[in-house]
């Protein structure tokens, strides 16, 4: 191997070319039911996120795609739901976001190309990676972009005991002469693909950097994976979060919805509720949760100002803090 290695070797490393390295990928994701194609998209977004640094976010991430419940759902194309000259709201079919988002890219800079503007929307995706990997693709063909996206509730809120938001990553890239500027952060104290890495190799942080399930604060991943993590920032990263996670319901976040109610009542709430679901789609001769999508929009309401979507953010201001 002749490549220039990223960091000092170590006994306990096992080191592989960049080439080696996609092979293995995608051979490992075919495993998984990715096709050859699917596979080659994911195995170069973990490939370069490991030349970027983030061994977390590199092949170690296959062990914890292979452990989600959406990789035994059926998956779909992705499909236009709504879109115009400059706008387009996306349906993921619950492929995995490296996929459907290097689809969402293609299709903002060709709305760009033609319009000036684009603006996308994706929802029904999971486990999108490094948002620098799409802002500068974006930046590369010549165009500024800005990425935000919500996620499974992860953070917790300042002085709270439950965790109530995604980890939400915020990214910009603006075009260059030679290379683009890219800026990407997430909006909590450590992503949760090192939290969950951590947790899977029974590590800790350096620093305290969530809570338990019980409110105490810890550096093991393994209890925040069970509590949470806290925001970057106090209480300003807590607000740009949140500010993300309502971007994200406009998109068509479902994760969001349903953490109120979970707030409110409790983890045990989420079995009443499915049944309580599967009895309303009966009687009102559903097929399924996606066929009822869109059909109780407030648009089509009989009292549009009656209809609140906004209980999410009421629940928040409920919030009682940690004693």
């Amino acid at each position: 191997m002749t490549d220039k290695l990223l960091d000092a070797d170590r006994n306990d490393a096992v080191r592989l070319s960049a080439q080696e390295a996609q092979d293995l990928g995608e051979r490992a994701l075919g495993t998984l039911g990715l096709n050859y194609e699917e596979a080659a998209i994911v195995a170069a977004h973990l490939v370069d996120a490991s030349m970027w640094g983030y061994e977390f976010a590199g092949l170690p991430r296959i062990l914890v795609i292979a452990e989600r419940a959406e990789l035994k759902k059926a998956r779909m194309p992705l499909s236009i739901v709504k879109e115009t000259a400059v706008s387009a709201l996306l349906d993921g079919g619950n492929q995995l976001g490296y996929i459907s988002v290097c689809r969402a890219v293609e299709i903002a800079i060709e709305k760009v190309r033609n319009s000036g503007v684009a603006l996308i929307g994706l929802r029904n995706s999971w486990f999108t990676g490094r948002a620098a990997y799409y802002v500068e693709k974006i930046a590369r063909a010549g165009f500024a972009a800005i990425y935000v996206a919500s996620s499974t509730p992860t953070v917790v809120p300042p002085g709270a005991s439950r965790k109530v938001l995604g980890t939400n990553p915020l990214a910009i890239g603006l075009p260059g002469k030679i290379n683009p500027f890219i800026y990407d952060i997430g909006t909590s104290a450590v992503m949760s693909g090192e939290v969950l890495m951590k947790a899977l190799l029974g590590e800790e942080f350096a620093e305290i950097s969530g809570i338990d399930k019980n409110g105490t604060p810890t550096r093991v991943a393994r209890d925040m994976v069970e509590g949470g993590v806290f925001p970057f920032g106090g209480h300003k990263g807590y607000g740009l979060s949140l500010a993300i996670q309502a971007l994200g319901l406009m998109a068509g976040a479902r994760v969001t919805m349903m953490a109120s109610e979970l707030l409110q009542n409790g983890v045990r709430r989420i079995g009443q509720v499915l049944n309580e679901v599967v009895t309303w789609l009966n009687e009102h001769e559903y097929e399924s949760v996606t066929q009822m999508i869109g059909a109780m929009s407030q648009k089509h309401c009989a009292e549009p100002a009656a209809f609140e979507r906004a209980n999410y953010m009421k629940m928040l201001q409920s919030y009682r803090p940690l004693n």
